[in-house]
């Protein structure tokens, strides 16, 4: 009976054991398939000295569900380079089923000793034996092509996005054999404990006759193997860090000598997106110009084209908003962890946040020139936006509607109606290039008893930087005040509130955090502290007040006086940072690569026919990296639209809130504008608006050049199938 009892329980145990690594398996271990596959692609094996090695590296998930937070990257060789010093990594939020993603890219031979090549099976799978989080990032490629391609995106559909020149024959695939890196090998020291405690466990029956105490084991190490396999899922599934991958290899031979180029994927495996991008770089030791690309947010997000394809954007559009910078967002991200209320809590928390927001007033008025000399008197008032700003400043210094302000023609709306709508408002006109008069500046100070003088820094339709220091002086000559709106020169030229003498210092400075790339709102008024003082905007609240009694109440002082409510924390941590940054980059080298992209841009359009370019296209020292243009025979709505679709860049058509100037630019007389009151956009004139970033690329440029004729056809095409001619778009406007 005894002898039963033990083979009866040594059968138990096996059987248990085999269950439980069964269980582990199933359940526990991640899946090993074929449906993730990694592959490099070239468009030949062998290659001269200096020849370009065109390159694809595409993830495709064919799995049945979608994968979250994938990293696909990319490493050269020592001797190899990137020809276009592009970034050899993507990262993609999701990557739907059916889908992929990929980087395309050039390798050139570099200078330095070469690193052969140990060829490789092409089916053999390498894990990457790591589990911890990657780091690093940059610019996704965009392609060399004509017409994007739509090859670069997650959850694309597409099934190959090679360029026309690569062929798949030349294709090293792995079969897609995906490992867990960061809990492969605890799953199988579960399965391992679990077989040899099985193992000495049988070995302990049959050799004891006396099996009660080993069967109160044997339960006991069934209970706990069991457990162990869920739990063991729950603990990696738990982990953050922990990733499928797995690798791939290439060689190709350049002049007789091997080259290896290695891939790399990465897939969060706990199927949930990581709270932080794992490719947002850490920060370099110096932001330049060259680098900057690689430290914008959304800078690889695809958009989708009218054919269904998917392409990174090329965002012409930034006199509008600008991307933010990777390092505001992170620090952006990081200082919420210690936020507090400001300037009124009595916390710790509260403490910090104040402290930033004070400091950053600090950092700000030292950004606009203001030195220690000049520190108190001038102060930091934090507003919404441009806008906002000089709203709060008009309802602050205009006093009667008999006060005279001076401002151009060249004005955006927010620097003319803020003013228009509570006193007189005068305008010194623009000369055939669309630059202000200053002579006519003078002639109105000389004939009118003008309180402020309000002009742009730069303006947002041409780029023309304003000689402000000039403006001030005549300004100060003549008793007037002068207010700057600075929203298009802070993101491109230094700028200093202090001119050579005093006579040519600013009085009010006022510009948007959004457009010097950290759009979480916000902005800032610089003045001098008696000028603001003199009076308080018609915004009423918390914050602005030192008491208040049952029928009376006194006021603080600025920047109190100017901020009601609670502030937008978000925005001045961002814009403390971007200072940082935009500094760091150096303000001469922004200069100097906004003219040659302004050059490039401008000589591409030049060549072709119909062209109309507004502004002066010869000398372009005073412009920021703006052009506009529109054609003859072609609506600008239409053609815009089909920039936007086809070529899946971002534009701006219109008239760019500043009317008045783009009528003169046009040659549109007052009382034709009246005849374009409430009509549709496409029957409105309009120019198109290209605007640089720091991050734009000449490539880029080239790429807008080229896709511009493809979208002027579909553009055409469109216009052309309208049946009734009555209805379609006049190229006029």
């Amino acid at each position: 009976m005894q002898n039963k009892l033990v083979k009866l329980s040594s059968t138990a145990v096996l059987a248990l054991a085999l269950i439980s690594c069964v269980v582990i398996s199933v359940f526990a271990l991640p899946s090993f398939d074929k449906s993730k596959t990694l592959t490099i692609t070239t468009d030949k094996e062998t290659y001269s000295a200096n020849e370009d090695v065109k390159v694809n590296v595409k993830f495709t998930n064919a799995s049945d569900s979608d994968l979250s937070g994938v990293l696909l990257k990319a490493d050269l060789p020592q001797g190899l380079k990137e020809k276009n010093g592009k970034s050899l990594k993507v990262f993609s939020d999701s990557v739907q089923k059916n889908g992929n993603i990929s980087l395309e890219f050039v390798a050139v031979s570099d200078d330095g000793s070469v690193s052969p090549a140990t060829p490789t099976e092409g089916g053999n799978v390498q894990p990457t034996g790591s589990s911890t989080q990657p780091t690093g990032s940059g610019t996704q490629p965009t392609g060399s092509g004509v017409q994007p391609t739509g090859s670069n995106n997650s959850g694309s559909s597409s099934s190959n996005n090679t360029s026309a020149n690569t062929t798949s024959a030349n294709t090293t695939a792995s079969d897609g054999k995906a490992v867990n890196t960061g809990s492969g090998i605890a799953y199988l020291i579960i399965v391992l404990s679990v077989l040899a405690v099985s193992a000495v466990l049988v070995y302990v029956f049959r050799k004891n006759k006396k099996a009660t105490a080993m069967l109160s084991l044997v339960l006991c190490a069934g209970i706990i193997t069991t457990i162990a396999a869920p739990v063991a899922k729950v603990s990696a599934e738990g982990n953050a860090d922990a990733f499928y991958g797995f690798e791939q290899k290439k060689v190709i031979n350049i002049d007789g000598t091997d080259y290896t180029i290695e891939a790399e994927v990465k897939i969060n495996y706990n199927g949930e997106d990581i709270p932080t991008d794992p490719s947002v770089p850490e920060e370099p030791e110096q932001y330049t110009i060259s680098n900057i690309r690689n430290y914008i947010v959304g800078i690889n997000e695809p958009v989708e084209l009218a054919d269904g394809t998917k392409t990174p954007l090329i965002n012409f559009d930034n006199a509008a908003t600008t991307p933010a910078f990777t390092a505001v967002m992170n620090e952006v991200n990081k200082e919420l962890g210690m936020y507090g209320s400001i300037g009124r809590g009595y916390s710790q928390k509260s403490d910090h946040s104040t402290d930033v927001y004070n400091d950053t007033r600090e950092k700000v008025k030292k950004f606009l020139g203001v030195t220690e000399d000049y520190s108190y008197d001038y102060t930091c008032v934090y507003v919404n936006n441009t806008t906002d700003g000089l709203n709060k400043l008009a309802s602050a210094l205009i006093k009667s509607k008999n006060d005279i302000v001076l401002t151009t023609r060249i004005e955006h709306h927010s620097n003319d109606l803020s003013w228009r709508e509570r006193c007189k408002v005068i305008y010194a006109e623009v000369d055939e290039q669309g630059r202000v008069k200053y002579d006519d500046i003078e002639r109105l100070l000389k004939e009118n008893k003008v309180k402020l003088v309000s002009v742009t820094a730069a303006s947002n339709v041409t780029g023309y930087v304003t000689d402000v220091h000039r403006v001030a002086k005549l300004a100060h000559k003549y008793g007037a005040k002068i207010v700057v709106d600075g929203a298009q020169i802070v993101a491109h030229r230094k700028f200093s509130m202090i001119g050579d003498t005093p006579e040519e210092n600013i009085d009010f400075f006022v510009f948007s955090a959004h457009k010097m790339y950290t759009p979480y709102g916000g902005g800032a008024i610089v003045g001098t502290t008696e000028g603001l003082n003199e009076g308080m905007p018609d915004v009423y609240g918390g914050g602005t007040i030192d008491i208040v009694g049952d029928d009376w109440e006194t006021y603080k002082q600025a920047p109190g006086s100017y901020e009601a409510g609670s502030p937008n924390y978000p925005s001045v941590v961002g814009l403390s940072k971007a200072i940082d940054v935009m500094s760091d980059i150096g303000f001469d080298d922004i200069e100097a690569h906004e003219k040659a992209l302004n050059r490039r841009l401008i000589n591409g359009l030049k060549a072709m026919d119909n062209i109309i370019l507004y502004g002066d296209t010869e000398n372009i020292d005073d412009r920021v990296g703006v052009v506009t243009f529109k054609f003859s025979d072609i609506n600008s709505l239409t053609l815009a639209t089909k920039i936007k679709e086809v070529g899946g860049v971002a534009t701006r058509r219109g008239a760019f809130c500043a009317h008045p100037y783009v009528w003169r630019l046009m040659g549109i007389p007052d009382e034709q504008v009246h005849t374009y009151e409430h009509c549709a956009d496409v029957k409105t004139p309009g120019m198109i608006r290209i605007s640089f970033g720091i991050y734009n690329t000449e490539e880029e440029v080239d790429q807008f050049l080229a896709r511009l004729p493809i979208a002027k056809q579909k553009a055409i095409e469109y216009v052309e199938s309208i049946p009734i001619e009555e209805m379609r778009p006049q190229p006029q406007f």
